[in-house]
């Protein structure tokens, strides 16, 4: 596991409390998932630094996939295979943004999404990584 964001001073410093949201990635093997929390897009920004570090097989997208989050440059840094949106159906902010989705599956990444798939989760043996039908 690596944590990789917000540095104190960082933290202190924000005024938007989704930038402050802990990123980590978990690493198995081979296989790696990345987790930004909420990030926006002035977030997303403080992980281009770390370069292939963040290279992640699986992406949970930021802030429930809004207008705000998972910028072109984050999704060239982290090159996902599959995303994960983590939200609710018909919930009050209409997340995620189409314009968040298309930018997504334009990286040439699988999106999944809570709302219209429910509970989403992957198995692996640390080299191959599969979706996992818990139904």
């Amino acid at each position: 596991m690596y944590t990789f964001h917000p540095d104190s001073v960082y933290a202190l410093s924000q005024k938007n409390i989704n930038n402050v949201s802990i990123v980590m990635k978990l690493v198995y093997g081979d296989v790696s998932f990345l987790f930004v929390g909420d990030l926006e897009e002035e977030g997303d920004q403080e992980l281009i630094p770390f370069g292939d570090m963040v290279h992640s097989h699986v992406l949970k997208v930021g802030h429930h996939g809004s207008g705000t989050s998972t910028t072109t440059s984050l999704l060239e840094s982290v090159k996902p295979r599959f995303a994960v949106v983590s939200v609710g159906e018909g919930n009050r902010f209409g997340h995620p943004s189409s314009e968040v989705i298309r930018r997504i599956e334009e990286a040439g990444t699988k999106v999944w999404r809570t709302d219209v798939e429910g509970a989403i989760w992957f198995k692996t043996d640390g080299r191959r990584l599969w979706r996992y039908d818990w139904r």
